[in-house]
C-alpha cells in the first residue's frame, strides 16, 4: 500500500522504491475475523524524490458508526525514494 500511495504522489514518470520501514507498531491484536480498512498518506516529502508514508490498519466500522481508538490495529511509516527509470539515480 505504501507503494501505491507513493506512486499517486510522484506519478508514473519515476520509479519508487522502499528505502526503509521506519516504524511498525502493533497497537491492538486482531481477536476476531472482520473486515479491515487500510488508510495512508504522504506525511512528509522533499519535493517529489523522497517521502515518508504513514499508514494504519483499522477494523472497518459498521455502517453509520465511526472507528474507535481501540479499533486501530497497526500503524506504520515507510521512507520511499524515487529513482529515474533510465539512470537509476
Amino acid at each position: 500500500m505504501a507503494g501505491v500511495i507513493a506512486y499517486r504522489h510522484t506519478g508514473d514518470s519515476v520509479m519508487t522504491v522502499t528505502a526503509a520501514a521506519d516504524r511498525i507498531s502493533l497497537l491492538n491484536p486482531l481477536k476476531e475475523i472482520c473486515d479491515l480498512e487500510l488508510s495512508g498518506q504522504v506525511t512528509y516529502a522533499t519535493g517529489r524524490s523522497s517521502m515518508e508514508v504513514s499508514m494504519q490498519v483499522t477494523k472497518a466500522p459498521k455502517d453509520g458508526q465511526k472507528a474507535k481508538p481501540e479499533d486501530v490495529l497497526l500503524s506504520c511509516a515507510f521512507t520511499m525514494v524515487s529513482l529515474d527509470p533510465a539512470t537509476k539515480k
